[in-house]
């Protein structure tokens, strides 16, 4: 199995779950549109691109859970029409000139929530229908086109991806790979002459403790449920792959929980 490792980590983090009104809610790890979002933007794609589609279907994708971060909630007031004006109009306001034209404007308290100082090692697997090699994308997630964020574009990366890709058998062998790859690149660089004692990346890799728990929390897409390497404790129901983006509509999946480490003996 050909896997392509990086990771997520940013001051904040929101990935989208399903809104309520004025309450903006995030998911506590990543979810697969975000997923696919930051490689979107890492080749330059928008939201509108029918290219997105293409690369959501093309990969099976696993997290692990190397931190988890804190809830934060942010909240703001924000002008809106009345209700009744939107009904007399038989549509909601398009743009911000056409809400102040409506007059009498009502205020309400919204709700933003973020993840703070949270880290995510992601996995991704080419399908057959990959439309893109996982070498590409990598390539990428190195030099962007756009910025990378995590979640909402308010939450740019603390942490450069460092994507790479490793040849396993199991998904829990590809992770645990990449872990000594990245350590052993940062004791390669903290030997070289006048080099730091420790690179800034490596650094911060521990100090968030990124592939520091040999037991972490790890997810995976139920296409990857022949290459685990680790025990399902249970199965999540997420609502969390991209169907419209136009429409903001995204469609149901089942995803794998279980812990790195939790492996029966047979």
């Amino acid at each position: 199995m050909q896997a392509l490792v990086f990771v997520i980590a940013a001051p904040l983090m929101s990935f989208g779950e399903i809104a309520v009104d004025e309450r903006r809610g995030t998911a506590p790890r990543p979810t697969r549109s975000a997923i696919i979002g930051l490689i979107a933007a890492a080749f330059g794609c928008d939201r509108a691109d029918p290219q997105q589609q293409v690369l959501s279907a093309g990969y099976d994708v696993a997290v692990r859970v190397d931190q988890p971060g804190r809830l934060l909630a942010d909240y703001h007031t924000v002008q809106v029409p009345p209700a009744s004006a939107v009904r007399r109009s038989g549509r909601r306001p398009a743009t911000r000139a056409e809400e102040l034209k409506v007059g009498d404007l009502g205020t309400k308290v919204t709700r933003r929530d973020y993840l703070t100082d949270a880290a995510f090692t992601v996995l991704m697997v080419a399908r057959p229908s990959a439309p893109t090699p996982l070498a590409a994308i990598g390539a990428a997630l190195e030099r962007p086109r756009w910025r990378l964020s995590a979640g909402r574009r308010a939450c740019p990366l603390g942490l450069p991806p460092a994507p790479r890709l490793i040849e396993a058998s199991t998904i829990a062998e590809a992770l645990a790979a990449y872990d000594m790859a990245e350590n052993a690149a940062g004791e390669a660089c903290a030997g070289r002459r006048h080099a730091a004692p420790e690179p800034a990346r490596q650094m911060l890799r521990r100090q968030l403790g990124i592939g520091c728990d040999r037991q972490a929390a790890v997810v995976a897409d139920i296409g990857l449920q022949a290459n685990l390497g680790f025990d399902v404790t249970r199965q999540e129901m997420r609502r969390d792959l991209a169907a419209d983006r136009t429409r903001w509509q995204f469609a149901r999946r089942i995803e794998l929980v279980g812990r790195l480490g939790d492996r029966e003996q047979t």
